[in-house]
């Protein structure tokens, strides 16, 4: 299954094969305030040093630099954005502004005329939270709020009939016994969608999600997905070994909190680093955080990456090699296990190549004495290969004639050939 084909249009194929930093920002996230009437006990707000509510003009003002670039894509969040004065007004403006698509996130217990005249304003895509289907379990996760469960739920049922509505459960130790029936419950309110996440203190495989029946998964392509990616040992957050090490994200992608620009909203919510200041340089400073930048050595990005964004990077590597032109692309048919060279990588002298250091080995990849490089099989084409995931099939011919095969991981041949 594709990560479009789940609700995220924007994370496609086409992006993936195109993105830099000149094509169109494709979505943004805005941080409104950190103000919220929740205290949900996972929330862990936003760094000191974004903290207070943006002006009105400071938003209009990032929505002209973003749709400048070409804007499809807006989420409003916050804290909770409903608190904000003057969201409405700024609905509008994105609209006029050209935005294709306006997202919010919102706990859903503001006033339901509210929810109404953000819908009649422009807004697209309610992101929702609801994290249980017990009642008392959902006034004390929003801080101790006699009846806020319920206002919530019926929020969702009335949103649901007029918006798009994506329900996020985060699970805890607390929740997570409870999730199927979390599910079941949701669903019932009428939501188009399920987004499964994993705390980030609770970091672990949703495994009781498995126990949903096959019709509601079907129904729901990104609850399918994620339950899926965890019947196969892929966690929500968190990058494996073969992974990229690259974000290309970050090229057409923008996370806005208290005056700074960051590389994506999972690192904003973590507390990572601002990448700089929003200006008409934005995007000539994400390219080169994207460059410098290993997501391997970053504990925000390698324990707590979202999976739907570690796939759109692999995707992204996998294209780009694809489309280079210093080496053949071949046909997967070609790769034969009968030719594989587990010493290969000794063969050419790159029996210690890693990331760090793959650049001094670039030469002996590409333009040995002994072995000419005749071309490559990329991951995504050869699924049905007894080869390690991420890696991708280099084939050789020596000086008398042999063909043999290895493989190396598709991240540290990207360094080589991108």
């Amino acid at each position: 299954m594709k990560i479009d084909e789940i609700g995220y249009a924007t994370l496609s194929d086409i992006r993936a094969r195109s993105a830099s930093e000149k094509s169109p920002m494709v979505r943004c996230d805005m941080v409104l305030t950190d103000r919220c009437t929740f205290r949900c006990p996972y929330c862990q707000g936003i760094r000191e040093d974004c903290q207070g509510s943006v002006s009105m003009e400071e938003a209009k003002r990032m929505i002209d630099l973003w749709t400048e670039n070409g804007l499809m894509e807006l989420r409003l969040t916050g804290g909770e954005p409903t608190v904000w004065p003057g969201i409405v007004e700024l609905v509008k403006y994105a609209k006029s502004r050209g935005t294709r698509s306006v997202g919010l996130s919102t706990n859903a217990f503001s006033d339901l005329a509210l929810y109404n005249e953000l819908i009649d304003a422009g807004v697209d895509v309610f992101s929702i939270s609801l994290d249980t289907c017990n009642p008392e379990v959902g006034d004390r996760m929003s801080g101790g709020i006699k009846g806020s469960w319920y206002k919530v739920t019926a929020n969702i049922r009335e949103i649901s009939k007029r918006a798009y509505v994506w329900l996020g459960i985060v699970t805890t130790a607390e929740t997570a016994k409870d999730l199927p029936e979390t599910i079941d419950f949701a669903l019932s309110l009428g939501v188009h969608d399920i987004k499964l996440v994993s705390a980030s203190q609770y970091n672990q495989l949703l495994t009781s999600a498995g126990l949903i029946s096959k019709k509601p998964r079907e129904e729901h392509p990104l609850l399918n997905y994620r339950i899926t990616n965890m019947e196969h040992g892929r966690n929500i957050r968190g990058l494996t070994e073969y992974d990229s090490h690259r974000c290309p994200l970050v090229l057409d992608d923008s996370s806005f909190a208290g005056g700074y620009h960051f590389p994506c909203t999972v690192y904003m919510r973590e507390r990572g680093e601002p990448i700089g200041i929003p200006n008409e340089n934005m995007r000539l400073d994400r390219a080169e955080w994207y460059r410098r930048h290993d997501s391997h050595k970053d504990p925000i990005c390698s324990a707590y990456c979202i999976d739907f964004f570690v796939e759109y990077n692999n995707r992204y590597l996998y294209f780009h090699l694809k489309d280079q032109k210093k080496v053949p692309v071949l046909d997967p048919k070609l790769f034969s296990v009968e030719n594989y060279d587990r010493n290969g990588k000794a063969r050419i002298g790159a029996e210690n190549m890693t990331f760090d250091n793959v650049s001094a080995y670039a030469d002996n990849l590409l333009h040995h004495p002994d072995y000419e490089l005749l071309g490559i099989c990329l991951t995504d084409d050869m699924s049905d290969k007894p080869v390690v995931p991420k890696c991708s099939a280099l084939l050789y011919k020596a000086k008398n004639g042999e063909h043999f095969w290895f493989t190396v991981k598709s991240s540290e041949l990207g360094e080589i050939l991108l």
